[in-house]
């Protein structure tokens, strides 16, 4: 398995640096101008500082920022079709693919435009990109949405609701009802062994706890504790069956 990696470089008094995380690991970095990013599994981002601009490019995964304040360098994160700007601010981007992206805000204000809108605005004074009329303002305790062939959509978030979708900066994933097949996706997600839900007769279950990040053997636990299933393992794949009295429906 890979490890966290790091990389710097100076050029032309700007300083950029590539951070990235294996699958299963999350890394915590102090960024050139005092911000604090946390990169969750499986992702990939590199910055682009400069004196006129703070520029940070999510290649794909998830991570948390926390910005330090500089109002005469916007911090800007792009991720997938979006561009998120903030000065002094707390929030969280997940990259799914490059049309379908999440920005929780937990501290301050972001504004959220799409990457084309942004690349087509007149440039600033001192070379600051201008965000478009455009853009949606995101208060602390919203959520954006911008998912694939469909309008992106803005609502305010229940704390409980954002305890849970940031609930991976402490290592852990937590379920409330989820369909299996979705909790599933996100156990995945932490953990080279991938489970399969391998019947239909499954898709109706829904999942709650609490599981520790990569922990694939307590997760399947409490599943076969809990509801009618069966596991079947062939290398690092793991199906999952129903249980129909005392055999397996295949």
């Amino acid at each position: 398995m890979l490890g966290v990696g790091t990389f710097a470089w100076l050029q032309r008094g700007n300083e950029a640096q590539i951070l990235a995380t294996a699958v299963g690991q999350q890394h915590t970095a102090v960024l050139a101008d005092g911000s604090v990013v946390q990169l969750n599994t499986n992702t990939i981002l590199d910055t682009d500082f400069s004196r006129a601009q703070r520029v940070v490019r999510i290649r794909k995964g998830e991570a948390s920022f926390q910005v330090a304040h500089d109002p005469q360098r916007p911090f800007q994160v792009q991720a997938g079709r979006i561009v998120v700007r903030a000065v002094g601010t707390q929030f969280n981007v997940r990259v799914r693919d490059t049309r379908d992206v999440e920005v929780i805000v937990t501290e301050g204000k972001v504004d959220v435009t799409s990457a084309s809108a942004v690349s087509r605005a007149a440039p600033a004074t001192a070379g600051r990109p201008v965000l478009p009329a455009a853009a949606t303002r995101l208060q602390a305790g919203q959520r954006y949405e911008a998912a694939r062939r469909a309008v992106p959509v803005t609502q305010t978030i229940a704390p409980a609701e954002l305890t849970k979708a940031l609930a991976w900066r402490e290592g852990v994933v937590v379920f409330d009802g989820e369909p299996l097949v979705q909790a599933v996706a996100e156990i995945n997600r932490y953990s080279d062994t991938r489970l399969v839900v391998a019947d239909a007769g499954l898709d109706g279950l829904r999942v709650g706890g609490r599981f520790r990040a990569g922990d694939v053997e307590g997760f399947l636990g409490a599943l076969t504790r809990t509801f009618p299933i069966s596991v079947r393992r062939s290398d690092d794949l793991v199906y999952l069956h129903e249980r129909v009295g005392d055999g397996v429906r295949r």
